[in-house]
């Protein structure tokens, strides 16, 4: 997680509508939020201040496709989950999207509800692995002294 106790998810959306009702959901839940409209600002923000989950668009305008799961790994943010929204029928972008680094795809339209759900999982699981991860190189440093 982030430095403080509420999470802070990275919204990353070029669909004015769904990243209103995004936004909506995510705030309710009392989760720091941050916005962005492209895939270079979105990594622009996390490379300094590195998001606890990332939420974006799989087809941003200013990149290729599933382009921004590359761009996290690039930016130090490939451990961060990733869950991707996209149009796009059919499994094969789904298992692509998952096959290059995403934690969950998601197809659109989809239901607030559930985005905010899967959003929570997935912040609960990436807690529960970065304490059991500080408690394993406590438990490595104490051993080692």
């Amino acid at each position: 997680m982030s430095k403080h106790d509420d999470p802070t998810v990275l919204l990353v959306e070029n669909d004015p509508a769904a990243m209103d009702v995004l936004i909506d959901g995510i705030k309710q839940q009392g989760w720091k939020l941050e916005v962005a409209a492209t895939g270079a600002s979105a990594l622009q923000w996390a490379e300094k201040y590195r998001p606890d989950l990332v939420l974006a668009e799989a087809h941003l305008p200013d990149m290729e496709d599933l382009g921004i799961l590359q761009g996290l790994s690039d930016v130090g943010c490939a451990d961060v989950p990733v869950i991707l929204l996209s149009k796009i029928q059919g499994p094969e972008m789904r298992v692509a999207g998952l096959r290059a680094g995403a934690m969950d795809f998601i197809h659109k339209p989809f239901f607030p509800e559930e985005v905010v759900c899967r959003v929570g999982n997935w912040l609960r699981v990436s807690r529960r692995l970065r304490q059991a991860e500080t408690a394993s190189a406590a438990t490595a440093e104490s051993v080692a002294s």
